[in-house]
C-alpha cells in the first residue's frame, strides 16, 4: 500500500470518508483495533514520506488539516495502541516545516484543550521534537529558522518528481486511470469500456488463466473467489496477481483486460471492503502487480 502513495493515492484520497481511510478507523464498522492502528500507522508514514514518495504526494493545509481532525477523534480511541499512533501521526503533522500547515494543525489540536486535556497536554508537552511549545513559534521566526531546510528539501522534490514525469509520465497517466475507476460504482478501463460481470468472466476465461474453471477443492480460481472461506479467496487472488506476473500475460501490450480482473475480484470482495487483513493484503497486492504489467 505505500507504493501506491504518491503515484497513485493522494492525501485527498485517503481522506474519503466512504471507501478509504475513515472507514477503517470507524470503530463502529471496523471493531479491530490492530487494523484501526495499523491505518493510522500508514498515515503517519505517509506524511513522514511526503517529499519523495511520488507526483501526488504533497501535503496542503486542507489535507492537513483534515488528517489532524481525523486523528484528533482517535485520541478518545478505547484501544491504548489506537491512541498511541493518532498521537504519533500528530506529532509529526506538528513538526512540518510548512507554516500554513502547522497553523492549520494546531488549530485542530487547540480543540482538544477542551475535549481532551490529557491528549492535549501530551501533545503540547512533549511533541515530536521535545518542545513545550510545538505550534507557538512566530511565523516569521518559523521561516527564518527553516528556510534552508525548505530551500534544500524543495530542491530535492523539483528534481525527483521532474525525473519521475518525464520518466514514467505515462505509467502515472495509467495508475490513475486504474485508482479513478475504483471509486466508482463501475470499472471502466482506459476507453470508457465497462464489462458486466458475466463479460469479465469471459474474458479472463479467454486469457488462459490456469486451473480458472476448476472445482474448489482442486484449487480452482473462480470457485475460490465464491468460496464462502477466506482462505480459498486469497488463494484465488494470489494466483490470479501470479498469473498477472507472467511473460504471457504481459506480452498482450495495452490489450490486458485489467478492468475485467478487477471486477471479478470486486464482486466477490464485498466491492474491495472486506474485513480481512489478508485478503485486503492479496487485492493490494494484485493492484500492484496489474500497475506494474501497464507500465
Amino acid at each position: 500500500l505505500d507504493t501506491f502513495f504518491g503515484n497513485i493515492l493522494s492525501f485527498d484520497h485517503l481522506l474519503e470518508k466512504n471507501d478509504s481511510v475513515p472507514s477503517q478507523l470507524d470503530e463502529k464498522k471496523q471493531k479491530n483495533a490492530l487494523v484501526r492502528s495499523s491505518s493510522l500507522e500508514f498515515l503517519r508514514r505517509c506524511v513522514e514520506a511526503r517529499e519523495l514518495a511520488g507526483p501526488r504526494s504533497n501535503l496542503t493545509a486542507q489535507s492537513a488539516r483534515g488528517l489532524a481532525t481525523l486523528c484528533c477523534e482517535k485520541v478518545s480511541d478505547t484501544d491504548a495502541s489506537v491512541r498511541k499512533s493518532s498521537l504519533g501521526v500528530l506529532n509529526v503533522l506538528s513538526t512540518i516545516d510548512d507554516t500554513e500547515v502547522v497553523v492549520a494543525v494546531d488549530a485542530v489540536i487547540d480543540m482538544l484543550k477542551s475535549k481532551n486535556p490529557r491528549a492535549y497536554k501530551s501533545l503540547r508537552g512533549k511533541g515530536a521534537g521535545g518542545s513545550a511549545n510545538i505550534g507557538k513559534i512566530p511565523r516569521s521566526a518559523k521561516k527564518n529558522s527553516a528556510s534552508s531546510a525548505i530551500q534544500s528539501s524543495s530542491t530535492k522534490k523539483t528534481a525527483v518528481k521532474a525525473g519521475s514525469v518525464r520518466k514514467g509520465a505515462k505509467s502515472f497517466e495509467a495508475k490513475s486511470a486504474d485508482h479513478n475507476s475504483l471509486v466508482k460504482n463501475d470499472i471502466e478501463d482506459s476507453t470508457g469500456y465497462c464489462p458486466t460481470l458475466e463479460d469479465a468472466l469471459s474474458d479472463i476465461s479467454s486469457l488462459g488463466v490456469p486451473d480458472w474453471d476448476a472445482p474448489e477443492d482442486d484449487g480452482g480460481i473462480l470457485a475460490g473467489l465464491k468460496s464462502t472461506k477466506w482462505l480459498a479467496r486469497q488463494h484465488s487472488i494470489k494466483a490470479l496477481c501470479t498469473f498477472c506476473t507472467t511473460e504471457n500475460l504481459a506480452s498482450r501490450g495495452g490489450n490486458i483486460p485489467s478492468s475485467s480482473i478487477l471486477l471479478a475480484v470486486k464482486n466477490h470482495t464485498k466491492s474491495f471492503k472486506e474485513s480481512n487483513f489478508n485478503i485486503m493484503k492479496a487485492i493490494m497486492e494484485l493492484f500492484v502487480a496489474l500497475c506494474h504489467v501497464h507500465e
